[in-house]
């Protein structure tokens, strides 16, 4: 099943119906484990189950495998669950004592963290960290009982690594963004109507609405108890700032960005600021760029996640044969997007997995 094809209803009813041959896994938000749909294990309620493509996005999210059904399969070695484990759950072992009790050195550890999970291990610990305090902020009656629940030892790191990883507080993530003021505005563009909300670090949010859709609603959707304060006439130049760098993306880098995500999200993301206006990149390169050659459809997702549209342009990110796969805000979005890049500069060059063949055809 492709990223783009995956059906959270669908995959559900191949979860209740244990149907092993499926190509997808579900985590366990409450557990932190991810399964294949046929696992015998008891079956989750709905609210806490999340579904992705492949073992790989599932561990790059910092789920750990179920020893049970081995949704891994031969995509990573055998003891690279057991370290995710480790890691998670004894927070006292350094990464050699981790690589010593999994059978390997530590150089070998760091490499398979990174070609199989796209993280580094000790990025992957915090990462795991902090998807425990998310979903422990939701369960528990406190923040308290919350951070200790998570395992940080310190609630000063706790608060550190929510506002780093998770893009609040503690307390107003537990809130649904309590406590939280976001300014937003809604405007016109050349490819339909937006919504933009930033906070005092930068903008946080901007996505196109959809025929009927409010930009309150939109908001919801992320922060649903966050204060919201409409903009008035002293944000105009930000507004026109946001619109100008729409309908010019050349300008989009100029902006300040606060968006947040899981440590790979943010790799992702900041490597698509990287790629210049007209360039395009299949997803197995910017994998492999990252250093991550195996993690394609964890990038694809980590697209597919993007918060601001055009200002980390997702919109350059084409499939291996330059065709256009899958846009949050649809494809005639996007191709009107490449389109109006080529046409500003040079021709947009071809992805580099063409490229590449194109070279070798020439050079037999």
């Amino acid at each position: 099943m492709s990223l783009e094809a995956l059906d959270p209803e669908r995959c559900w009813d191949l979860l209740c119906a244990r149907e092993a041959r499926s190509d997808f896994v579900y985590a366990v938000l409450t557990t932190g484990i991810f399964c294949r749909p046929g696992c015998p294990s008891r079956r989750p309620r709905r609210e806490h189950v999340l579904f992705l493509a492949d073992a790989a996005a599932a561990l790059a999210a910092g789920f750990r495998p179920c020893r049970r059904c081995a949704p891994q399969g031969g995509e990573a070695p055998s003891w690279l669950g057991e370290a995710c484990r480790l890691l998670e759950s004894e927070p006292e072992l350094d990464l050699d004592a981790v690589a010593r009790r999994c059978g390997v050195g530590r150089s070998t550890l760091h490499r398979s963290f990174l070609r199989h999970l796209g993280l580094a291990p000790g990025a992957w610990r915090r990462a795991a960290a902090a998807r425990r305090l998310g979903a422990a902020l939701g369960a528990e009656r406190t923040v308290t009982d919350a951070i200790e629940r998570a395992g940080y030892r310190q609630p000063s790191t706790a608060y550190g690594a929510g506002r780093a990883r998770l893009g609040a507080g503690p307390r107003a993530l537990r809130d649904g963004g309590g406590g939280l003021l976001l300014t937003w505005a809604r405007a016109a563009s050349s490819l339909g109507a937006v919504v933009v909300a930033w906070t005092d670090e930068g903008l946080c949010l901007l996505e196109f609405l959809e025929d009927g859709e409010t930009p309150e609603g939109r908001i919801r959707a992320r922060w649903p108890a966050a204060r919201l304060l409409p903009a008035g006439p002293e944000d105009a130049a930000r507004i026109a700032a946001v619109v100008a760098a729409l309908e010019e993306p050349r300008t989009a880098a100029e902006l300040p960005l606060a968006v947040r995500g899981t440590a790979f999200q943010e790799r992702v993301w900041a490597a698509l600021r990287t790629l210049r206006p007209g360039e395009r990149v299949s997803y197995g390169e910017l994998a492999r760029r990252l250093g991550a050659p195996r993690a394609v459809r964890a990038v694809a997702r980590a697209c597919g996640e993007n918060p601001v549209a055009v200002l980390v342009p997702c919109h350059r990110v084409v499939g291996s044969d330059g065709a256009l796969r899958g846009y949050r805000w649809g494809l005639e979005r996007k191709r009107a997007l490449l389109e109006r890049e080529a046409a500003d500069g040079d021709e947009a060059p071809a992805p580099v997995g063409r490229k590449r063949r194109r070279a070798r055809a020439g050079a037999s």
